[in-house]
């Protein structure tokens, strides 16, 4: 990749992270691996407001040529890419829920969060905690090093997380395990346990959606225009609960068709390629 594409990446991928509230004022970074080295948000720049043309170039030693100055927590992004050479970008932030975890007292630093849900766990595993350092100090790069090797995601402590991620390998992995979930619902049941958990996520999401006045207006326009009536929650409720295991079976051998399914790839693919054989399940 060349850096100005990369610019061009970041630049985009940072105004969905701040449009988002992800991350906000001139908090959080990204770089991205180019042909000879690194493309970088700037310092004291805000994610919301990039420019493609002002963005920081660095070659591999990590020296700047070209652009502004990166993000003075260039240092953690370099500890990433030279643990883990199939790294293709790097996200720090300082998102709030997250920095608000990592203040709490009571967790394990071995894995912060719990794997509430599936898709969890698959990308991002567990979620180590790196010890407080005063912004700045290089130990800090240290620590990361230290992890990085084990974890793709690290969360450090009163500050925020940093994900290193990859491309065309990483998206072809993911497709596979798509597949993969695609072709055990066809041919097993759901687990009661697993099926549970969905429900009750399902009732929860419903539930916190009706708290925000434009969520319960889309809402009662989809039901509207699908069903031509109104579901009261309650009605909503029982139809989840009287959901079983055949039924989700049923539907996935109805769907999960290898001539009905699309799939949609973004992101740094040159060379990526998947043919329709290739989505049988």
């Amino acid at each position: 990749m060349t850096p100005a594409q990369a610019a061009k990446l970041i630049t985009r991928f940072g105004k969905s992270i701040f449009d988002r509230r992800l991350t906000a004022g001139t908090s959080g970074n990204i770089s991205m691996k180019v042909d000879d080295g690194w493309s970088m948000t700037p310092t004291n720049s805000s994610l919301g407001d990039l420019d493609p043309a002002t963005m920081s170039r660095l070659d591999t030693n990590g020296k700047l040529i070209g652009g502004k100055e990166p993000t003075k927590e260039a240092f953690l992004h370099r500890a990433m890419y030279e643990i883990r050479p199939d790294c293709a970008a790097v996200v720090h932030l300082h998102s709030t829920h997250s920095v608000a975890v990592s203040c709490l007292a009571d967790i394990d630093h071995h894995n912060v969060l719990p794997p509430i849900t599936a898709y969890y766990v698959m990308r991002v595993g567990t979620l180590p905690l790196i010890p407080y350092f005063k912004p700045g100090d290089l130990k800090l790069a240290d620590a990361v090093r230290a992890l990085a090797g084990k974890h793709h995601a690290v969360l450090l402590a009163n500050h925020g997380p940093v994900v290193a991620g990859t491309s065309i390998e990483a998206a072809r992995k993911v497709v596979e395990l798509i597949l993969k979930e695609f072709r055990q619902l066809k041919e097993e049941l759901v687990p009661e346990d697993e099926l549970r958990r969905a429900k009750d996520h399902l009732k929860g999401s419903l539930m916190l959606g009706l708290e925000s006045t434009s969520s319960r207006m889309s809402n009662l326009a989809r039901q509207q225009m699908y069903f031509g009536r109104f579901f009261s929650l309650d009605e909503l409720v029982e139809s989840i609960e009287s959901v079983t295991a055949g039924h989700v079976q049923q539907i996935a051998q109805q769907f999960f068709d290898q001539k009905q399914i699309a799939l949609t790839v973004l992101g740094n693919l040159d060379g990526f390629r998947i043919a329709r054989e290739d989505l049988a399940c």
